[in-house]
């Protein structure tokens, strides 16, 4: 073996040993330095939806002929609404009441923003629980704005 090449890659052989080195050692302040000021602090939150986002879980509720966002279409159709009051009774009874107690209206709106009842239940003691709005599709192509409000009880007790 020449001693030439001997020494070149004797010489390569330390850069290279010198970079990774260097690579280590720079590896090792970065982790440090960054692990010594980012903390973590665990707290104990829990999910928060908001009105809009429970009025859809309550609107794919499902009952025996589809969800109640069906029920309120064909209610909108022109249907009898007692399957809707019952089974939005029954929901919002088993969230907000005890016992049938829970007192809610359904409001849709027309083309001129005046809100109309669609169904609803009468209300005494009122502390306002729920109230949302949302958009729902009909199967004719149709939007119909609507508003779900749980105002209060049925009884002033």
């Amino acid at each position: 073996m020449p001693k030439k090449g001997f020494f070149m890659g004797l010489f390569t052989d330390i850069i290279g040993w010198f970079i990774l080195f260097l690579g280590v050692v720079l590896w090792a302040i970065v982790f440090f330095i960054s692990n010594t000021t980012v903390s973590y602090q665990i707290k104990e939150q829990s999910a928060y939806l908001n009105n809009e986002g429970i009025l859809l879980n309550y609107l794919t509720s499902p009952t025996e002929e589809g969800n109640i966002a069906d029920l309120i279409i064909q209610v909108y159709g022109g249907e009898e609404p007692t399957k809707l009051v019952n089974e939005l009774d029954y929901i919002l009874n088993q969230v907000y009441g005890k016992s049938g107690d829970i007192c809610w209206k359904l409001w849709y709106y027309q083309e001129n923003n005046d809100k109309e009842l669609l169904v609803g239940t009468e209300c005494g003691k009122k502390t306002n629980f729920f109230d949302a709005e949302t958009i729902i599709p009909t199967p004719e192509g149709d939007k119909i704005k609507i508003k779900l409000n749980v105002p209060g009880y049925k009884n002033d007790d």
